[in-house]
């Protein structure tokens, strides 16, 4: 189409500029002018033949008039025809024009070079852009000074002037052609997948065309957060296909990649910094710890003045030199409990992410190549605009959140609020503007109409908080003006409305107070989401490399790096304060389902590695999970007493005030209350957890009898099979098939089920129970503080006697039980490897089987967790007993401790 536009305007100018200067006027009009002179010449013919034939015979007409009259008629209606036009007499001018369009055409268009600017587009070279803006400019200067220079040859440059419209015009669409077609083709592509409808139709095109994505340069994160979150969304209906996985794990190796360029980046300028020959950097202004108060305490409970702006603007230009930003983090971390807890009830909705995220998308791709997409996406996008739409009816008719989210009355907008404070001012605006049409010359009311302008021009997104305090100094500058009008010009009414408007936001904010603490919680577990990098950098990446990359004994690396994963993963554990122990818990479990997750991406060697990892992780979480309760209660009881004093501000705060300043005090008096029980809370919140994290001894569940059920008879029944297949078999017993079920029922229910009766564990847990019960006995008996002297004496003694008579009569009771006095170095081997403990899959309970093994489970993962602080214990242990004997006792616990955990692994 440019072509075509192009090559129209080059016939324009070779049919219509001539080789020989000359004007095209004056050819008309001598052509009329020799029209003119024929007529002249025929009108005297005719009158003279009327005369002559007037006196020969008295008539007026005869046959020379009737020949002559036709042509008459001929040349009038020609004259018709030719316009008349300016008589142009400079010669010289005429030269002139048509000198200076000769030499435009060829200085400026010549087909050659305009032929080889169209071949530099067409090949998308670099600087074809210059060059065509010079040749736009060219053509666009030459358009004016034909008007401007020409104006008595306006009848010859409308032509010129259509040829070089028609020349602009071709060059612009060959232009934006080239650059949709190269640089536009995958904003193009891109448009149309996230127009797509319906969205899982959407999700779809995203992760086909957009596998392996490149940053854009709004965000590095954001087009990988896209995909992701489409790939996501594909995997919450259950489809599990290679595809998206492998989409899923290219994504989340790009984030992790561009996380390492930040990282990476870090460390230099910390280098940097710290070198001896580092620029002066030495910042003189100090923050005081007052400072730093007050400033948090603004930026919870903001004021909004034009001070606190402008620090607001200098923390978000920080941020924005990072490659991944704080909120590209936290949604990345969204994604992955997404794609983890399909099946968990505290699971992420993954279409809703993506939806955030292509609406996104779409609005970048409007604000910054929309002159590249093509029109087609206008029809494509009709699903999208409608919903578009519907969500704005919807935001600005009922007030609604994001789920699992807190209203912030100070920093969330709210638009529903918004809309009842903007009628409210104005109809106050309207009320000034009747009064000022009467009172022009007041400037009282032209300010107070002014600042009603200005509070409805705030943007609709904004907090209500923001607009409240400008509201209460439109209440007070009303003052002004009312204290001397009278019942004509009053605004008493509009006043009214204002403080009524006051009052119910001030009992907004008072309604959000009491989701301060769980707002304060859910901002301290936001902050965790940097560590995701870290455990996936530790979850895949670490082993893999290791194992990959090792030269001589890969097995012997890999077992070195498992060895140092374990201690880091319960660092991140024990490290957690009371505020982010669940969420860890939580980030942990969900690494070690990923892991299942992506297994069938990895080869053989691969899976059996990750398999491990998995399970280590697993186990990890397991074993913490034993204090997640106790933990939970410890934070609910210390909030709950913070709460208390929260609800009883809010009793104490009175909001039934008509006075506007009266209120704003008592506001900023609580806020300061407030904040003094946030800051309570964030002490809590940061409050360490590894003394919380000990293993603990037998409790009153521990001291009772197990439950042990027998099993059940086993209920045989033949399924239905093909009786030619059974019958032309050659061997007997699938011939005579119920014969076969016949004898192996009466095998399960003569020898097997008796034998698993007689060899019950009851004697076992007989045992463990006499163990701890005797234990407890024996360490609550204490000598009577009544006695003295020999006869204490004798107390302690006998005491002590009782103590190491049951010692021995355990170590006897062990000894007759079959376990070895002394254990081979591979056990203790065995027993003390963390990494041989953890890498084993948890047991999972069957239900559906009447097998639970959560029990036993828990009493595994707390051995595991006491018999390290035991084997510690030995070197420094109670004067009751010897170390002979603790050491006796210790051989046969890591005995039986080796038995269990085989059969366990059977």
């Amino acid at each position: 189409m440019g072509l075509a536009w192009i090559a129209l305007s080059r016939c324009i100018f070779t049919l219509f500029v001539p080789d020989t200067p000359m004007d095209p006027a004056a050819v008309q009009n001598t052509t009329r002018r020799l029209l003119e002179l024929k007529q002249i010449d025929l009108n005297s013919q005719i009158h003279l033949h009327q005369q002559l034939e007037s006196l020969v015979t008295g008539n007026t007409t005869n046959e020379a008039i009737r020949h002559l009259q036709p042509q008459l008629d001929e040349i009038l209606s020609q004259m018709q025809k030719i316009p008349t036009f300016t008589q142009r007499k400079d010669i010289s001018r005429l030269h002139l024009f048509w000198s200076e369009v000769i030499q435009f055409q060829n200085s400026v268009i010549p087909p050659t070079k305009v032929d080889n600017l169209l071949i530099a587009m067409l090949h998308g070279d670099q600087e074809v852009a210059l060059r065509q803006t010079v040749l736009q400019e060219s053509l666009a200067g030459f358009y004016q000074r034909l008007d401007s220079l020409y104006p008595e040859f306006t009848d010859i440059t409308v032509v010129l002037k259509l040829a070089i419209q028609h020349m602009r015009l071709g060059l612009q669409i060959v232009s934006d052609s080239v650059s949709l077609s190269n640089a536009g083709l995958s904003s193009a592509t891109l448009a149309s997948s996230l127009l797509s409808y319906p969205l899982l139709r959407c999700s779809s095109e995203v992760m086909r065309n957009f596998n392996n994505v490149a940053p854009s340069g709004t965000s590095f994160l954001k087009p990988i957060l896209l995909v992701a979150s489409a790939s996501a969304s594909e995997l919450s209906l259950g489809i599990k296909a290679p595809e998206i996985l492998s989409a899923i794990d290219q994504t989340f190796e790009q984030a992790l990649g561009i996380w390492l360029i930040d990282r990476a980046r870090e460390k230099e300028e910390n280098e940097r910094d710290n070198s001896l020959y580092r620029r002066n950097k030495t910042d003189h202004h100090a923050i005081s710890d007052a400072q730093m108060e007050e400033e948090d305490f603004i930026a919870m409970f903001p004021t909004y003045e034009d001070a606190f702006d402008a620090a607001n603007t200098l923390i978000d230009d920080e941020q924005r030199s990072m490659r991944v930003l704080a909120s590209d983090s936290s949604a990345l971390l969204k994604i992955h409990f997404a794609v983890t807890e399909a099946a968990c009830s505290t699971r992420v909705d993954a279409f809703a992410i993506f939806s955030q995220l292509r609406k996104a998308a779409i609005q970048n791709l409007s604000s910054y190549s929309l002159d590249a997409l093509p029109d087609h996406l206008d029809r494509a996008g009709i699903a999208f605009r409608l919903s578009f739409l519907r969500g704005a009816i919807r935001d600005t008719t009922t007030f609604t959140k994001e789920p699992n989210t807190f209203y912030n009355f100070y920093t969330d907008a709210n638009i529903q609020e918004l809309k009842t404070g903007a009628t409210v001012v104005d109809t106050l605006r309207m009320r000034l503007q009747l009064i000022s049409e009467e009172w022009p010359d007041q400037m009282v009311l032209r300010h107070l109409i002014e600042r009603c302008e200005a509070i409805l021009s705030i943007s609709s997104t904004s907090p209500v908080a923001k607009v409240l305090t400008s509201v209460e100094q439109l209440l007070v500058q009303t003052d002004d003006w009312e204290m001397f009008a009278n019942r004509e010009n009053s605004i008493k009414s509009q006043r009214e409305d204002l403080v009524k408007l006051v009052v119910n936001w001030r009992r907004l904010e008072l309604s959000c107070w009491q989701t301060l603490l769980d707002a304060q919680a859910t901002t301290f577990t936001d902050e965790l989401s940097d560590w995701w990098f870290r455990l996936y950098d530790a979850a895949l990446r670490g082993p893999l490399s290791s194992f990959d990359h090792a030269h001589e004994d890969k097995n012997a690396s890999l077992e070195s790096y498992l060895d140092t994963l374990i201690p880091l993963l319960d660092d991140f554990i024990k490290t957690s304060p009371l505020g982010q122990f669940h969420y860890r818990m939580r980030l942990l479990r969900s690494f070690g389902h990923y892991i299942d997750l992506t297994l069938p991406l990895r080869t053989t060697s691969q899976q059996s590695i990750m398999r491990r990892v998995s399970g280590i992780f697993l186990s990890t979480h397991s074993y913490f999970e034993l204090f997640s309760d106790g933990l939970q209660k410890h934070l609910v009881s210390q909030k709950s007493a913070l709460e208390k004093e929260i609800k009883g501000f809010i009793k104490l705060a009175s909001w039934k005030d008509v006075n506007v300043q009266a209120l704003k005090q008592s506001a900023k008096k609580t806020h300061h209350q407030l904040y003094k029980i946030i800051r309570k809370f964030r002490d809590v919140l940061r409050q360490p957890i590894h003394e919380r994290l000990l293993p603990s001894s037998a409790g009153e569940s521990e001291s009772q009898p197990m439950a042990m059920d027998q099993p059940e008879p086993v209920a045989c029944r033949l399924f239905p099979s093909q009786p030619q297949l059974l019958s032309n078999s050659s061997q007997g017993h699938l011939v005579n098939l119920r014969g076969t079920l016949s004898r192996f029922q009466d095998l399960i229910s003569t020898r097997v089920q008796p034998f698993i009766q007689g060899h019950s564990a009851e004697v076992v847990d007989d045992l463990a129970v006499e163990i701890i019960t005797t234990s407890k006995a024996l360490a609550t008996k204490s000598v009577p503080a009544s006695l003295s002297g020999s006869l204490r004496e004798r107390h302690e003694k006998a005491l002590l006697v009782r103590k190491r008579k049951a010692w021995a009569d355990l170590l006897k009771e062990l000894k007759q039980a079959g376990l070895p006095s002394n254990v081979k170095p591979e056990v203790l081997r065995q027993n003390t490897s963390q990494v041989k403990l953890r890498e084993k899959p948890t047991i999972l309970p069957r239900l559906e089987l009447g097998i639970d093994t959560a029990r036993g489970e828990g009493y595994f993962l707390k051995l595991c967790g006491a018999l390290p602080l035991l084997r510690g214990s030995i070197s420094n242990h109670h004067a009751d007993l010897t170390t002979r004997e603790l050491h006796r006792g210790e051989v046969f616990l890591e005995a039986s401790f080796y038995m269990a955990v085989d059969l366990r692994s059977w």
